[in-house]
């Protein structure tokens, strides 16, 4: 009797075990995978976001969620599950992506032989848990900064292997004070710089990218360098990852600018070209962040500038070098919505010696994070928009309102060819 009772209490348990079960959709770039799902009661689905954009796994119709289950925003590599207890069908859809079409049922019932016909039947449970358990460790790698800059300076984000990067800065002028106001709309009416940056990810680990800048960002007869091409290359050396007990993070970054306009008559001007090289400058910056908790991410960020063009004639003669210790902040308060903030101390004694012409760069903005687009929002004293202008020619101070908006939006785009064994 006894050994009846506890090969009875083996089998129940054993077939408890057996009957636990998984399954898994992932979330691409506009869909889920398979977007149709049936399951049987009592089966764990799992979502993975192997998407570069932000998705969520969202209970309702009609792009109006009902309560059942919500993932949040999940970034690339983050998990989400839910365990599907009773029987019917459960449709569900991505909050940023529902508009076009990024919707998935699932279906449950106590058959079972429910199954997906579409996902890969062979593979165990065991096997979806250790992916789970590998995708959770992944995201515990991921730093919270959610565009390559914070506002003007980069971030410590490179790119993944073959994702590319479009991304629109503008910077107008003043927004009040004499120098602004309503006359031209609050700054609107003129756009002191502008940038268009194209960014590769070359490797994981390596980013490459190529800008061009107006440039006009300094109210002078002798500062008055356009019409400027970069090219720059950011190279992650250490990635936070508490999993693996690293801290922080730690990337290098580096560019070569040229300016392509016509060399000035006027032998004061820093566009009184004498020879090829003066046409360039160059910057660099070591990136140190950390991320505490997902909502709040610092970084410091020691820099330096060398400018060719530099005008030497001007009393004293400018700096051709410059240093500068910088910080910056992203605070995330929800999913979408993030404050920013940045601040340089610029390390000059030429412009140490003219601090009521020459002032040290701070920015305060706005992200708003769409899921498929990152839009910042800024105020900022510098007209500058890259590091080899905004550290060297910033002249207007928050004190003297002078102050300008500016945004800038990015979007990414996955150029590899995905192709998953069904």
């Amino acid at each position: 009797m006894n050994k009846f009772i506890t090969s009875s209490l083996l089998i129940l348990l054993f077939g408890v075990h057996v009957n636990a079960q998984t399954d898994t959709v992932r979330m691409d770039n506009d869909s889920f995978d398979p977007a149709t799902l049936k399951v049987s009661a009592g089966t764990t689905v799992i979502w993975i976001n192997s998407s570069i954009m932000q998705h969520t796994a969202t209970s309702g119709t009609s792009c109006t969620a009902d309560g059942k289950f919500d993932s949040g925003v999940m970034d690339q590599g983050q998990t989400f599950s839910f365990t599907f207890k009773n029987e019917g069908s459960f449709n569900y859809y991505c909050i940023p992506h529902c508009a076009t079409g990024m919707v998935g049922v699932i279906t449950v019932s106590n058959s079972d032989n429910a199954s997906n016909t579409t996902t890969d039947t062979t593979q165990t449970v065991t096997e979806k848990k250790n992916e789970k358990s590998e995708q959770k460790k992944k995201a515990k790698s991921l730093i919270d900064f959610k565009s390559l800059e914070i506002i003007n300076t980069p971030t410590p984000n490179t790119l993944p292997k073959k994702v590319i990067d479009f991304t629109i800065f503008h910077r107008f002028d003043n927004l009040i004070g004499p120098q602004g106001g309503r006359h031209i709309l609050f700054g609107l009416d003129n756009m002191r710089d502008f940038r268009m940056g194209l960014s590769y990810g070359l490797t994981s680990s390596l980013t490459i990218g190529v800008g061009r800048s107006k440039g006009d960002w300094f109210n002078s007869p002798y500062q008055e360098v356009k019409e400027l091409y970069d090219g720059y290359a950011k190279l992650r050396i250490i990635r936070q990852d508490t999993a693996k007990n690293i801290p922080i993070s730690i990337t290098a970054y580096g560019n070569t600018v040229i300016t392509a306009m016509k060399s000035q008559d006027n032998e004061l001007s820093e566009a009184h070209f004498n020879h090829f090289s003066d046409r360039f400058s160059h910057s660099a910056q070591l990136i140190i962040a950390h991320n505490f908790r997902k909502f709040l991410s610092l970084q410091v960020m020691p820099s330096y500038v060398r400018r060719n063009w530099v005008n030497e004639c001007v009393p004293d003669g400018d700096d051709l070098d410059i240093y500068a210790i910088g910080a910056g902040a992203r605070w995330a308060f929800s999913n979408r919505y993030a404050i920013l903030a940045e601040y340089f101390e610029v390390l000059s004694d030429y412009r140490q010696a003219r601090k009521d012409q020459y002032f040290n760069p701070f920015a305060v903005g706005f992200e708003i994070n769409t899921g498929g687009h990152i839009f910042h929002i800024n105020l900022s004293n510098s007209a500058g928009i890259i590091q080899n202008t905004f550290l060297a020619y910033t002249n207007s101070s928050w004190e003297d309102e002078g102050f300008r908006l500016g945004f800038s939006i990015a979007r990414k785009f996955d150029t590899n060819d995905k192709k998953r064994k069904k």
